[in-house]
């Protein structure tokens, strides 16, 4: 069976799915993904100046990862990028 994408679908999901590789791949090259400073939502938006629930329902425009299991898992995100999202 074969699917095709547009080539926008097709950059879409590859968005989506850079984060989680990115940490796949550091965990696998023995590097511990949260030597760089992961931050919490709350931490996040302020970084940024907006609120929390802006930040959630804008996520996909920021690295993140998800600490715990899928329902009560916290979301982390990377420190020195929203500090460049903001400065931008």
């Amino acid at each position: 069976m074969e699917i095709e994408l547009s080539p926008k679908s097709i950059s879409l999901l590859a968005d989506a799915l850079a984060p989680r590789v990115a940490v796949i791949i550091m965990q696998k090259m023995n590097e511990d993904p949260m030597k760089e400073e992961w931050v919490d939502t709350r931490t996040a938006a302020r970084i940024l100046g907006i609120k929390p629930n802006t930040l959630r329902k804008n996520i996909d425009k920021y690295t993140h990862v998800k600490s715990g299991d899928k329902r009560q898992g916290h979301l982390l995100f990377l420190r020195s990028e929203l500090i460049n999202a903001f400065a931008k």
